[in-house]
């Protein structure tokens, strides 16, 4: 072996040791999350464990039942519930004093099964209205402590319709109430709308009219009593990064006051959002659009012929299982949303760097224009395209 070989041959073996020994006190970090948190931290526990080496195990429930097991002394490191329930752990002793960090905050919606029609629910009348029209409804036990149910409970009361709904009513222990509509048991799902996007064969109407919507704010904090308060804290700090704000509002966790109309910029954003979960995502190309887009849709990129169906034709070819399409912003203003993506044909491909703008009306997405780069092999600066 020449000098430059040795060279080469010791930087790699300093290398690797430097690299087990960053993730020698590697640690596996036990966290009670509340249901409508699972998809944002199972999503983002894999990143966590490539970056840190420590290894993220999750057990989900009702914020009721998380205050319960967190007071109860259950072995846990971290704690995500309601920002009130984590307060009060935090006030008993049960939550580390300053370790508490606002994550992400949910409203609550309402979906029907894939194609079936949409309800008004615009108005509070509206939505009283649909709810005695439907055939049946599925919502979280107010008695498990679902932050959903209790409320949604509270607001048939208040609209005088709790018994008129009460013997077509289907009540589950916890998770994703959707599920329950997804096999056709139950005509329309009320939930927290981070708890609908993840199930798939259901159609997110929309949030709950702004008179009867209640907005939650989900919080971490470290357990006192964490076996790994280190990990603990790091996974805490990690969850509430900035840089997950897309990825939140994806997932239905950055809802925002106002945008319970469908003229609202926050209610176009999520509309696009789910168009392209479903059609590059979810490889729904056919259901996307026609759930989504107008048949006269206007094109705009010169290589595709206008409307619905050229689209459709086009990315049903193109599209593959191991196409990946990564949502790195959202932009949303008036009329207009536009998504800057990372669009690749599989985990090999460099790529190519895309920023579709969509205008949206009464809510639907009438109009479509893009931008599309290549990645580069090589870049005249560090700084990546995303």
């Amino acid at each position: 072996m020449n000098r430059s070989s040795r060279r080469t041959a010791s930087a790699a073996i300093v290398m690797l040791l430097c690299g087990v020994a960053g993730f020698a006190d590697a640690a596996e970090v036990r966290l009670l999350s509340a249901g409508a948190m699972k998809a944002f931290v199972t999503d983002l526990a894999e990143g966590f464990t490539r970056e840190t080496g420590h290894t993220v195990t999750i057990a989900t429930g009702t914020a009721g039942e998380i205050r319960g097991k967190v007071a109860a002394g259950e072995p846990a490191d971290v704690a995500i519930a309601t920002d009130v329930v984590v307060e009060q752990l935090e006030g008993q002793g049960h939550v580390a004093p300053g370790s508490r960090a606002d994550i992400a905050r949910t409203g609550i919606g309402v979906c029907v099964l894939d194609g079936a029609p949409r309800p008004d629910i615009s108005t509070p009348e509206a939505f009283k209205q649909a709810m005695l029209a439907a055939k049946s409804i599925v919502y979280v036990d107010p008695a498990r402590g679902a932050t959903s149910g209790i409320h949604l409970a509270g607001v048939l009361q208040r609209l005088g319709i709790a018994d008129a709904v009460k013997g077509k009513t289907v009540l589950v222990p916890g998770g994703y109430a959707a599920d329950v509509v997804a096999k056709g048991q139950a005509e329309i799902c009320v939930h927290q709308i981070s708890e609908i996007l993840p199930v798939k064969g259901v159609t997110l109407v929309g949030p709950l009219p702004k008179e009867l919507q209640k907005v939650t704010t989900y919080s971490a904090g470290v357990v006192a009593t964490a076996r790994e308060p280190a990990a603990a804290k790091a996974l805490v700090a990690y969850l509430a990064r900035p840089a997950f704000k897309v990825k939140l509002a994806a997932m239905g966790l950055d809802y925002r006051d106002g945008a319970s109309g469908t003229d609202g910029a926050e209610a176009n954003k999520k509309l696009v959002v789910e168009f392209y979960r479903m059609v590059f995502v979810d490889k729904k190309v056919r259901e996307g659009f026609e759930q989504y887009v107008v048949e006269g849709y206007i094109q705009h990129n010169p290589m595709v012929p206008t409307g619905r169906e050229a689209a459709v034709k086009l990315l049903s070819e193109r599209i593959r299982p191991e196409s990946i399409a990564d949502v790195k912003r959202v932009i949303a203003e008036g009329d207009l949303v536009v998504l800057h993506v990372h669009s690749r044909s599989n985990a090999q491909d460099r790529g190519r760097a895309i920023v579709d703008i969509f205008r949206v009306k009464d809510g639907k997405i009438v109009e479509h224009w893009d931008v599309i780069q290549p990645v580069p092999e090589q870049a005249a600066n560090d700084n990546t395209m995303f």
